[in-house]
């Protein structure tokens, strides 16, 4: 009889997972559909900048001052600007290429997600795969990064390759994909550190091969007088700029200028907050070197610390946009499969996962859902509850980074748990 009821509360629970996947995917497109027009300020920005070059011979504006935080400029690597002014060489009209990047998004996003399960290696995908579309459908980071065609999505997938391949124990090509994402924005080389801290020499090898690799495609078709003056004046422009103080940055400096303290001081316990996570995983790697653990194991533990390693990197960096945050669902992701692994099923991780979105996913102002459209009226009335909100958006970041530390610590008692009753086991 018991069997028979946790069969049908089986039966059941996945059932209506099913049915919020589907209504989620109704809400997704529905929201795509009457979603203002793709592009709409950023991606004329960086096809107005391609077409400049080809014209003029310049990519980027000589004006140092106009490098601003947030600013609408183009002040990344030439990567991506490369390869729109690839596309505008073999002749492909501006409409053409918008609907190519189109496509690209859809399919980076997708793909990201089915990377991050590794669903062909799940026994029993019935209840991961619509939770994983749930999250998905409903995730609003996505939607700021379609509005405006960000190039996070793309960061995204080469994350989501790059943890992958680590898991497989293809370091060198782990460390390549990083590289490209680290020349499509520069803060991907924060997973330096990662490797370095995890003694993956081989994988930081390839950080510097994917970098080199997208320079060299760069190089050939925007030329040395650019790159230049990206690398000597721009990135020095921006690696020493200051704490932007706009309501969509919910990085932790923010969040402690919002509380009086002062920016030296957030921006020195922002910079060891990033220290951290290497200093941990270096020190735990020492010991792993001398325990013997399987390979379900450590990639098990890898998938955790790539986790924690973003979390970090959005928390931490001076100015974390929201746009920045589509990152977050390679943790989330990892979280919901770790958390449905065994087939009986801990609900509290879900609960926290779902607590997490409903948290830090919570829309902008100005981009409040329909169903909370009247509360919309109100806040445009009142100053006062402005400046909750505000308020409220700047510990998202910060929320997603104490979820990720209480889960990781918490599984990895749990493995040590299981290891020790192994180890008992066998010398019995």
């Amino acid at each position: 009889m018991h069997t028979r009821q946790h069969i049908n509360s089986e039966a059941i629970v996945t059932t209506l997972l099913w049915c919020g996947a589907l209504l989620c995917g109704y809400y997704f497109f529905d929201r795509i559909i009457t979603q203002e027009k793709f592009g709409f300020h950023d991606w004329y920005l960086f096809i107005g900048h391609a077409k400049t070059f080809i014209s003029t011979g310049t990519l980027y504006e000589r004006d140092l001052s106009l490098y601003e935080p947030s600013a609408a400029i183009y002040k990344f690597p030439p990567l991506y600007a490369s390869l729109l002014v690839f596309f505008l060489h073999c002749g492909f009209s501006e409409e053409t290429i918008k609907q190519i990047t189109w496509l690209t998004y859809f399919s980076c996003y997708f793909l990201s997600i089915v990377i991050c399960l590794q669903l062909p290696q799940q026994k029993n995908p019935s209840r991961l795969l619509p939770a994983a579309l749930i999250i998905a459908f409903t995730f609003e980071p996505f939607f700021d990064n379609y509005d405006s065609s960000q190039m996070e999505v793309y960061i995204l997938l080469l994350l989501s390759l790059g943890l992958l391949c680590l898991t497989k124990s293809h370091d060198l090509v782990s460390g390549i994909f990083i590289g490209i994402a680290s020349a499509i924005k520069i803060y991907p080389i924060y997973f330096c550190g990662y490797y370095f801290s995890q003694r993956k020499y081989t994988a930081l090898a390839g950080v510097f091969i994917g970098i080199a690799l997208s320079l060299a495609f760069s190089f050939a078709l925007v030329g040395a007088m650019e790159h230049q003056f990206y690398f000597y004046n721009i990135l020095p422009t921006l690696l020493t700029e200051h704490v932007s103080g706009k309501g969509e940055n919910i990085s932790l400096a923010h969040l402690l200028l919002v509380i009086n303290i002062p920016m030296r001081i957030a921006e020195s316990i922002a910079s060891v907050v990033l220290l951290m996570p290497l200093v941990i995983v270096f020190i735990q790697s020492g010991f792993k070197r001398r325990m013997k653990s399987s390979s379900t194991e450590s990639a098990t533990l890898y998938n955790i610390w790539f986790s924690i390693f973003i979390a970090t990197l959005l928390l931490a960096t001076k100015n974390s946009w929201w746009n920045y945050q589509i990152l977050l669902m390679i943790p989330l992701l990892v979280l919901l499969e770790l958390s449905l692994r065994n087939k009986e099923t801990d609900y509290l991780p879900l609960i926290i996962l779902i607590a997490a979105c409903l948290m830090i996913f919570w829309c902008n102002l100005g981009k409040l859902d329909a169903l909370i459209v009247i509360f919309s009226k109100v806040l445009d009335t009142s100053p006062f509850l402005t400046s909750i909100m505000l308020k409220i958006n700047l510990l998202r970041g910060l929320g997603t980074f104490l979820i990720l530390c209480a889960l990781v610590f918490s599984l990895q008692r749990q493995q040590s748990k299981n290891i020790s009753l192994v180890e008992s086991g066998l010398n019995t």
